[in-house]
């Protein structure tokens, strides 16, 4: 893919490079003039559209200046999402040290251990407080709504995105997609009990069903962060719709899990 690289003229550019001709120009002109277009209206043109395979226009540059302020606006959504996770884990763990501070075993030690050692991460925290038995059952509690926060917004982020293209799906299809939706539930369930999933459930479960996961997700921590930003180019609008379309695709395929919760956040 071709870089092009905009600046203020300072005299020092070749405005016509070894690889732009004259005649290139000529010939991107010549469509406009014929058309009845004077020259300084089609070099004006020109400047707006480029020449193909040469350089970008204006417009091109516009175009890569939208694209590039809606990444940033989209990062500041999810960069905020993972930040209120952080505050959330934050007070569950200070929670859970206050209750170990009360305890004098070396059990509670240990587990202060554990905590300061915990992943930077959002993700690599969570994953690590998945296997850790509390002493605080309201750090317990509060630890356990995070993960059905995440698993509720996993599910509808993946229903929003998929919805738009089952109503012309096959039966076969719909049935694919059913399997896949109970093997996700299945998973969510296991963390949320603390079960699992192991990373070889994980691996099995992209296996057969990668293809409805085009970000490609490597662990089901992964899957919460590309659901989240996947979230964040849905309005309230069409996620109530998907949520209706999602419902009536799941008649069509038989029903889905009974455990199966579609939410909108």
């Amino acid at each position: 893919m071709r870089i092009f690289r905009y600046s203020r003229w300072d005299g020092t550019q070749t405005p016509i490079t070894d690889d732009l001709s004259v005649s290139k120009l000529v010939d991107s002109l010549s469509d406009d003039i014929l058309d009845g277009l004077g020259p300084d209206m089609a070099f004006e043109h020109m400047l707006r559209r480029g020449v193909p395979g040469q350089f970008g226009g204006i417009q091109s540059m516009m175009e890569r200046l939208r694209r590039a302020r809606a990444q940033q606006q989209e990062q500041g959504r999810l960069d905020g999402w993972l930040e209120g996770l952080r505050d959330r884990l934050d007070r569950i763990v200070d929670t859970e040290r206050a209750q170990l501070a009360r305890q004098e075993d070396d059990t509670a030690r240990l587990n202060e251990s554990f905590l300061d050692s915990l992943p930077s991460s959002v993700a690599g925290s969570i994953s690590e407080l998945k296997e850790y038995e509390f002493a605080s059952s309201d750090a317990r509690e509060m630890f356990q709504d995070l993960l059905e926060q995440i698993r509720q917004e996993m599910l509808a982020a993946y229903g929003d995105k998929m919805v738009q293209g089952m109503k012309n799906m096959s039966p076969e299809e719909l049935a694919a997609m059913k399997d896949m939706l109970a093997d996700l539930n299945h998973m969510l369930e296991q963390r949320r009990d603390g079960t699992g999933p192991t990373q070889e459930e994980f691996d099995t479960f992209m296996q057969q069903h990668g293809q409805f996961f085009p970000e490609n997700p490597r662990t089901l921590d992964d899957c919460a962060t590309c659901s989240r930003r996947c979230r964040g180019t849905s309005s309230q609008a069409s996620t109530a719709t998907s949520r209706s379309a999602c419902r009536k695709a799941s008649k069509r395929s038989s029903g889905l899990p009974s455990s199966m919760t579609w939410s909108a956040r």
